[in-house]
């Protein structure tokens, strides 16, 4: 479930976790797009860009695999 939906459609950036999230999503962009778009990206999807933007090709393909 996305921030948005959580808060029922609006985001509340005093609540110390959403302030959290942004902080993570700013320093790791990548790493978080999937808590923001839980639709659209898989973790595992997710954990694969990083990977192989990091040059772990084998680890990557073995990630985008498991997706279900």
């Amino acid at each position: 479930m996305g921030i948005t939906k959580q808060s029922g459609g609006k985001v509340d950036y005093e609540n110390p976790n959403i302030k959290m999230l942004m902080d993570s999503a700013s320093d790791y962009p990548m790493k978080s797009m999937p808590l923001f778009s839980p639709d659209i990206m898989s973790i595992n999807r997710g954990a694969f860009f990083v990977d192989w933007a990091n040059g772990h090709r084998y680890k990557a393909l073995k990630k985008l695999i498991a997706q279900k």
